[in-house]
């Protein structure tokens, strides 16, 4: 097995077609094919289903097809962090950010990496938790944040904050009869309060799903969105209340519409873990947009509007 085995791999398997990646590798289709048969046969297993239109992955193909982009992605990021060393930090990085979290962290980072690392090609990609962490896994980003600890093998995972939760309607006399004298709501208030909250499959609706259900309360969940900047407008608009972080609302147009109390009895806590591939390490120019992602959120966390803790 070796590198432009391996690269001829990834190639048919995004084109699905030997011959178009034999004409963007600039190689004849025969020698494509027989580097391909070669791999096949070392790893002993056949990753191509031949068909009329093209060819297709095998499950066996589908599962290399991860190991495969690591290797280059490695090799990609050795080259840039030994070519850094010498010319400046070159070379590019992915970053993948929970939907709400890229209020306060997108553009910050985005700009930091501009002016501190002017040569480095900055993607910033938004998305829940399962999808980030799978992206990972595939090497289609470097690293990322997530929420909540979540048991998964190949992953390395370091907790950076842990942020509170808040109740969130659309002004203070909505809450008048529903929170204490320092403006704080017991969960057990939830019950039968109009709710609109993300889908089942969503992180944030389990975990309260599960406080729910050790409080023995009821949900009366009205309504579903998964788009994570429409559950602040659908209260703004509606009689309804979601649970959502301050982080999500900083910054949005609709946070003067909107009044948030912190949830009690007990906490509604959720962990901000910084995640990256075990058996991929990150590159000389990745550890550096790391190094500005962790300062970014660390000043947050001292400017006393996010209510989180270490």
């Amino acid at each position: 097995m070796n590198l432009r085995q391996i690269a001829y791999f990834v190639s048919i398997s995004e084109c699905n077609s030997i011959l178009k990646a034999s004409q963007i590798l600039h190689i004849s289709q025969p020698t494509v094919s027989s580097q391909i048969k070669l791999l096949e046969e070392e790893l002993e297993v056949v990753l191509f289903e031949r068909r009329s239109s093209g060819v297709i992955l095998t499950p066996e193909g589908k599962e290399f097809l991860t190991y495969a982009k690591n290797i280059l992605n490695n090799v990609q990021g050795a080259k840039e962090s030994m070519r850094s060393s010498k010319t400046g930090e070159v070379g590019s990085v992915t970053v993948g950010i929970p939907n709400s979290l890229s209020p306060i962290l997108s553009i910050k980072l985005v700009q930091a990496v501009r002016k501190e690392l002017p040569n480095v090609r900055l993607k910033v990609i938004s998305g829940m938790t399962g999808n980030l962490l799978e992206w990972i896994l595939q090497g289609n980003i470097d690293f990322g944040l997530v929420f909540n600890e979540i048991p998964l093998y190949g992953l390395d995972l370091e907790c950076l904050l842990i942020e509170y939760l808040y109740l969130v309607g659309r002004s203070a006399d909505e809450f008048e009869d529903l929170v204490d004298a320092s403006d704080r709501f017991s969960f057990k208030n939830i019950q039968g309060l109009p709710l609109v909250l993300p889908s089942a499959d969503h992180g944030l609706r389990k975990m309260i799903e599960e406080h729910a259900r050790q409080a023995g309360v009821s949900l009366n969940v009205c309504a579903e969105v998964d788009g994570h900047e429409l559950l602040p407008e659908m209260v703004v608009d509606t009689d309804m209340f979601t649970v959502f972080s301050r982080a999500g609302l900083q910054g949005r147009a609709y946070l003067n519409a909107l009044h948030s109390v912190k949830i009690i009895d007990p906490f509604i806590e959720r962990k901000i873990f910084l995640a990256h591939a075990a058996g991929r390490p990150l590159s000389r120019v990745a550890r550096n947009v790391d190094r500005y992602v962790r300062h970014i959120l660390l000043e947050a966390a001292k400017s006393g509007w996010w209510d989180v803790r270490h």
